[in-house]
């Protein structure tokens, strides 16, 4: 029979975090259990795949108590750090920490939006930010706690070994074309020392702050949606349609972490699948716009231009619909990874925005002058 998967969860205010707890329960294999600051011992440690902390620890009278500084964690990634030296003597596997807070702001500071959960995890030597009431919270931490659960107990050995776990984590299929190796290769992923100093908790660190986020190896339905030259919502009509379900499905990633924040395809994948689709004619918009239309009876709307390309507002969030290459610029946000796609952003975004001017290439600075 398999054994439960442990989730450890640290509130001053254990009420706000019992309807988590107890939505945790209903998983199969899933245990949860909370505890006070005050309460936490040893046996609640052991075995726990995932430990979650509040964050505003406002309602900890005794510590305010306390008189020495270094008794006193002020906030919930304070006392993560305290409980993980305390979990990497009792626990011989790998433990994830997260954040259960409904005070994201206070963490991420002046991060913009969409760069405050993976940015701020990343910054602050976790694995990720769970916001409190957020929709689907519950099935996030299923999710990361069952991919800390099944990371290899072991990755040095011979020479390949790391990056075959690796691949097998990442469910690629030995039968798969090359490129797909390259591409994950060429994204760093620190299979060797570090993942085994960190008991794995590298990689799961990496998918979630490094990846995911951003356009590498794997897309998610804006990069879809641009490299199909349609708009989001229609993009989301074709995905409900079986024919293209069908021939969607062979790039879909199904790996670690698969589940924990929307679907993503393979770009490698994506992009032979689109080949084969066309008869070798994917590089021609139009004609695998016609392709793609005759897969559904309903219309398509196609985005104006040539060439469409994913860009972010003044917040750095994604614009609902890729616009033409020819009205945007690249652009270099803080923290984004050297070997993911670039960045770009509309030209009439960056013309009224001082703060996006300054993140201009310097190759496409003319373009906003022109």
């Amino acid at each position: 029979m398999e054994s439960s998967t442990k989730v450890l969860i640290i509130d001053d205010k254990p009420d706000e975090s019992s309807t988590l707890a107890t939505a945790l329960k209903t998983r199969r294999n899933i245990s949860a259990v909370v505890r006070h600051p005050n309460d936490v011992e040893e046996h609640d440690l052991r075995g726990a795949t995932l430990i979650l902390a509040d964050y505003g620890l406002d309602s900890w009278s005794e510590r305010d108590s306390l008189e020495v500084l270094g008794c006193k964690p002020l906030d919930g990634l304070a006392l993560a750090s305290v409980i993980r030296s305390h979990t990497s003597k009792i626990n011989e596997g790998p433990v994830a920490f997260g954040i259960y807070t409904g005070k994201v702001e206070e963490i991420a500071g002046p991060l913009p939006p969409e760069l405050r959960n993976h940015a701020a995890a990343r910054l602050s030597n976790i694995e990720w930010i769970f916001e409190k009431g957020s929709k689907g919270v519950a099935d996030q931490v299923v999710c990361l706690a069952r991919a800390v659960r099944n990371l290899p107990t072991k990755w040095i050995g011979d020479a390949n070994e790391p990056l075959l776990k690796l691949l097998g984590l990442l469910e690629v299929n030995e039968n798969d074309f090359s490129n797909v190796v390259r591409n994950v290769e060429a994204c760093q992923p620190p299979i060797h020392e570090i993942s085994e100093w960190s008991q794995g908790l590298a990689i799961i660190r990496w998918l979630l702050h490094r990846i995911f986020p951003y356009p590498c190896f794997l897309w998610d339905i804006h990069y879809l949606a641009a490299r199909l030259g349609l708009t989001l919502e229609s993009t989301n009509t074709l995905l409900e349609q079986p024919n293209f379900q069908k021939k969607l499905a062979s790039c879909e990633y199904r790996g670690l972490l698969a589940d924990f924040d929307g679907k993503r395809w393979w770009r490698s994948k994506l992009e032979l699948m689109l080949w084969e689709l066309s008869e070798g004619n994917s590089g021609d918009l139009t004609r695998l716009q016609e392709v793609v239309q005759k897969l559904t009876r309903k219309k398509l709307d196609r985005l104006p231009g040539r060439s469409a390309v994913v860009c972010i507002d003044s917040r750095y969030r994604q614009i609902k619909n890729a616009v033409d290459m020819d009205l945007a610029v690249r652009v270099r946000p803080d923290d984004w990874p050297p070997y993911a796609d670039s960045a770009w952003a509309t030209i009439a975004s960056v013309k009224k925005h001082e703060k996006m001017r300054a993140l201009v290439l310097d190759q496409d600075r003319e373009r906003i002058l022109s």
